[in-house]
């Protein structure tokens, strides 16, 4: 799934205080943009009553995006998505952030550099238009590999203050993509954050060698040897160590937690409350688990006609693997109650968010569950739970969303995106601190 390597934008359509001749018609951008700030985008000098379609086109190393939609202009002269409404196109109705997760795949047809294109059109005829380039980094952050651990990177705001970090986790598509996008939007909040690949499978977009490349018996314990790397660096506070995890990366998170007493804040995202089956080895089904501590694979539930979901899903069918989440679990009560997660047993902080719409695993459901068990210990938990939104919400709210096929509209998920993603960076300020000099204020 895509989360944050896309543009993480905020646009807003600013206009005169009364309509403006055509030959004015403007649309302003920053000269760069980046994935971890909002940016605000003008467009003005229209004439009351006209028809426009904004469309927006970005361009980067994963390929081009487009979207478009259609506004009636108001008395001002001008548009503000935060209050028009778009009337047709790539999404309808008022949404802030509509141009942005709507954005769908395109041919390229360009060999332009990266960068993201604001058109206004009349009856098909462009009347306007503004581009910015693309940075990597946000202004003040810094990245810098990390050798001792395959394809991860360190992100954090320049300067040499000792600050906390976040370790990332990203879920079942393995590689390191979500580490890599969410890197630069965390530490443009003031944090160091350590983007960590830990499943490297043959369909991830870069090579990992020395990564498991199945899903079985993933080493929780590894993250022992990653804090005394933490404690070994002098821009980094080993007393200060979070862990932010998306679906599996979630799973994995908890059961860290629940191991790990030094970890100071934990972030799961759409999480399961049990370890799962793993999948991908040559082991019989029914008979490997996902993770493992010190050598030995955890207790875990078995799936319970997973194969046929998975190939009903190659053959284009729509089929929720929820179900074979939920069927395994129904029929194993015994196993489920050994490879339940004890959340309660972690003492700090934590967040979790999960969907009751989710189509991957009953996450919503399983939030829930975790959140209950630690109401009862009286230990700290923020709970989000959507009653109509997804799998997708680790990622900001404004980029792009792959739907094809899915019975989720893009627009819920990126609505609830922009309730988690704000959440957890509020969390992990309260709990490991950030830097007060950095690029902007957590939650801004």
């Amino acid at each position: 799934m895509r989360t944050a390597s896309f543009l993480s934008c905020a646009v807003m359509l600013l206009g005169a205080a009364a309509a403006m001749p055509a030959y004015a018609q403007q649309v302003d951008l920053p000269q760069t943009l980046t994935d971890a700030e909002p940016v605000m985008v003008g467009l003005r000098g229209f004439t009351p009553g006209q028809k426009v379609e904004i469309e927006a086109v970005r361009r980067d190393a994963d390929g081009t995006y487009r979207s478009a939609a259609t506004f009636v202009v108001g008395p001002g002269g001008a548009i503000d998505l935060a209050r028009d409404p778009a009337i047709a196109g790539s999404y309808q109705g008022v949404d802030p952030a509509g141009l942005f997760w709507s954005m769908r795949p395109t041919p390229p047809g360009t060999t332009e550099p990266a960068g993201i294109t604001v058109r206004a059109l009349i009856k098909g005829q462009e009347t306007a238009r503004d581009e910015a380039a693309l940075a990597e980094l946000p202004d003040g952050v810094v990245m810098r590999p990390v050798n001792e651990f395959v394809g991860a990177r360190l992100f954090r705001p320049g300067g040499t203050d000792r600050l906390g970090v976040i370790i990332v986790l990203g879920g079942s598509e393995g590689g390191a993509g979500f580490g890599r996008s969410m890197g630069p939007v965390f530490a443009a909040q003031g944090f160091a954050v350590l983007a960590l690949p830990y499943y490297a499978p043959s369909w991830a977009s870069e090579d990992l060698p020395g990564l498991p490349g199945v899903f079985t018996d993933i080493p929780v314990d590894r993250l022992e040897d990653v804090r005394r790397w933490i404690a070994a660096q002098p821009d980094l506070d080993p007393a200060r160590i979070g862990l932010h995890g998306i679906s599996k990366g979630g799973e994995f998170a908890l059961i860290a937690a629940t191991r790990m007493p030094w970890l100071r804040a934990v972030s799961a995202i759409v999480p399961s409350d049990v370890v799962w089956e793993g999948w991908g080895s040559d082991a019989p089904v029914g008979t490997a688990s996902s993770f493992a501590w010190e050598g030995k694979a955890l207790p875990f539930v078995p799936y319970r006609g997973m194969d046929e979901a998975i190939a009903a899903l190659a053959r284009g069918e729509r089929r929720a693997l929820t179900v074979p989440h939920l069927e395994g679990r129904r029929a194993n009560p015994d196993k489920a109650a050994v490879a339940r997660i004890p959340v309660e047993e972690y003492k700090g902080p934590l967040l979790i968010a999960g969907g009751d719409r989710d189509a991957t695993w009953p996450s919503g459901e399983m939030v829930r569950a975790v959140a209950e068990r630690r109401a009862g210990e009286g230990m700290p938990t923020v709970a989000l739970s959507f009653a109509e939104a997804g799998h997708s919400l680790g990622g900001t709210g404004w980029t792009p969303m792959d739907y094809e096929g899915r019975p989720i509209p893009a627009r819920i998920d990126a609505a609830a995106q922009r309730i988690v993603h704000p959440a957890v960076i509020n969390f992990f300020s309260r709990e490991l601190g950030h830097l007060p000099s950095g690029p902007s204020k957590p939650g801004h």
